[in-house]
């Protein structure tokens, strides 16, 4: 799959495989994917979890590198399907990231917003931000992002 994406796709793949691997060692295990999953408030089963890990483990070492995370995506699995959907998710919350803190700011979120044909005035906007950030640190950060996603 990598060698088919766009250079901009696969760099913003790239980008969500980081945000799943927690200790930037070049893979992802169950638990790195399971605590990301957590944060976009998932629903997939530890079953589920494990059945993703055992499509995608090609070389069986309990972990997937980069390699075997995209390959991932082209499995037929009711599982796959809505770890496809989060990572969907997590490709545009690294859009919207412009500044690669982790979080999006404000003026992020207005940038994006703008972009996307959806221009807020500074009352909507807020609002907006209040709805979602639960940790009222003015930043959204991924768990916040999905709630966000979901109201566009």
């Amino acid at each position: 799959m990598a060698a088919k994406l766009s250079n901009d796709a696969l760099a913003q793949l790239k980008e969500v495989f980081s945000l799943f691997d927690k200790n930037g060692d070049g893979a992802i295990t169950t638990d790195e994917l399971a605590l990301v999953l957590n944060k976009l408030n998932q629903t997939l089963t530890e079953g589920e979890i494990k059945e993703i890990m055992t499509l995608a483990d090609e070389n069986k070492d309990g972990q997937l590198d980069f390699n075997e995370f995209t390959a991932l995506l082209k499995k037929d699995s009711l599982a796959v399907t809505k770890l496809v959907k989060e990572i969907e998710v997590c490709r545009v919350f690294v859009t919207f990231d412009a500044d690669k803190n982790g979080s999006i700011s404000r003026d992020e979120l207005r940038e994006a917003l703008k972009a996307m044909g959806k221009p807020y005035d500074d009352a909507q906007l807020d609002k907006l931000i209040k709805e979602v950030d639960t940790d009222g640190n003015g930043q959204i950060e991924l768990n916040e992002f999905c709630k966000l996603y979901h109201k566009l």
